[in-house]
């Protein structure tokens, strides 16, 4: 960084604002920053050498001393943020009170040019260690004489120096030596009087191999897998919906080590990450018959399930005249009701009437129409086939009609 300097005027630290010297005096320079670093000042006057501080890994304050004449101007050069730059004049004794004249100034102190004041240095030298802290705290070069000190490798135990070597002096050696206990790699240093392995022997007979203890953790697992497997129940608050309505769903997700409930570190439903809290519950919108797959992890173990929603078509069932004509619209005004196939009870009764049973024909032909005796009316039923909501039905009508109260019809 570097830039002219204004300093502003305070009136109770002596301080002033300009770009110049207005007025000769002696005065100093009080800059302070935030970090270490390495800060110069210059001090220019008209048809003078330059004045320069040189300051390094100075924190707290640097200080440029000496005369400043009139229209000398600043500049500083810092390699760290300086937080303030002050201008302070001494105006002890000068005339009209405010600064020294340059006579003055002249007669009463010598100038300093490039040195620094008695002040200053000892403010500097306040930052630095006495020699009796430096004996107290830090170590003499002959307290570390002995320190390590790699001086290389070796092929072999035999190429070791035997004269000359001081103590602290490592070598790597490169082959096993079972003479003197040296294995591949191993340092040794001179201890003054011999070579002194510093890798010294581990007895590891005692503890078991990678090896065996991944076999072990293997097992542990199947057992733990076994004893207490890690499942997951998926679950929908309804799992059947009219074709061509749109169904708010709530997906609960229930992970289980053994009977009890776990949390888990991840959920993906289809394929898409899921973060929530136990009770695990995915809201969503469906349209269409959708299964939602959902896996999930803990730790090293997963497991996965799924539930679906199936939109249909609804199936229709009621008592009809004994003259009826199976039509679309003389279908869709029987009891409708939402079913997953064929199957279930209908229970009728009829007074020389005929009962009739419609149902979309993907669920399949009925193999049976049985009473709660399990008699089969099958054979009594005609059946044909109707297109009612965009798709074919099969359409079961009583061929006579009768009279029978509380007629159950199970179908199969």
């Amino acid at each position: 960084m570097s830039k002219d300097i204004a300093f502003s005027h305070s009136t109770a630290k002596g301080c002033w604002v300009s770009e110049e010297i207005a007025q000769a005096s002696m005065a100093y320079i009080q800059v302070t920053r935030k970090e270490p670093g390495f800060l110069r000042v210059y001090a220019y006057a008209a048809g003078k050498k330059p004045v320069t501080v040189h300051v390094t890994q100075q924190r707290i304050t640097a200080f440029l001393t000496g005369y400043l004449p009139v229209g000398v101007t600043l500049r500083m050069e810092s390699d760290t943020d300086v937080m303030s730059a002050v201008l302070c004049q001494d105006s002890t004794g000068a005339s009209g009170g405010d600064t020294y004249t340059k006579t003055e100034a002249d007669s009463r102190f010598q100038l300093k040019g490039d040195y620094a004041t008695n002040s200053s240095v000892d403010t500097k030298l306040a930052d630095y260690v006495t020699t009796a802290t430096a004996n107290s705290t830090y170590a003499k070069k002959s307290d570390i004489s002995n320190i390590y000190k790699f001086k290389g490798t070796k092929n072999t135990y035999a190429e070791l120096p035997t004269s000359g070597q001081v103590t602290g002096d490592v070598w790597n050696i490169t082959t096993a030596d079972a003479t003197h206990n040296i294995k591949v790699g191993d340092n040794v240093a001179w201890n003054g009087t011999a070579w002194d392995n510093l890798s010294g022997t581990v007895d590891l007979s005692g503890y078991t191999t990678k090896d065996t203890t991944d076999a072990i953790n293997a097992d542990v697992k199947k057992l733990m897998d076994k004893a207490f497997p890690f499942t997951v129940k998926v679950s929908l608050d309804k799992t059947l919906a009219k074709k061509g309505t749109s169904q708010a769903v709530n997906v609960t997700i229930t992970p289980k080590i053994g009977d009890d409930n776990t949390d888990v570190d991840n959920i993906l439903i289809n394929g898409a990450d899921h973060h929530g809290a136990i009770p695990y519950v995915y809201s969503t919108t469906a349209t269409t018959t959708t299964t939602y797959n959902v896996r999930v992890d803990k730790e090293e173990r997963t497991a996965q399930g799924s539930a679906t929603i199936t939109f249909v078509n609804p199936s229709y069932d009621g008592v009809v005249a004994a003259n009826f004509t199976a039509t679309e619209a003389n279908i869709k005004a029987l009891t409708e009701t939402l079913r997953s196939g064929k199957g279930g009870t209908r229970t009728f009764n009829l007074n020389n009437q005929k009962a009739c049973i419609a149902y979309p024909k993907a669920f399949g032909a009925a193999t049976g129409i049985k009473d709660a005796n399990g008699f089969d009316y099958l054979a009594s039923y005609t059946r044909s086939e109707l297109n009612v909501n965009g798709e074919l039905y099969y359409v079961y009508l009583l061929t006579n009609a009768t009279t029978i109260t509380d007629m159950k019809q199970i179908i199969s």
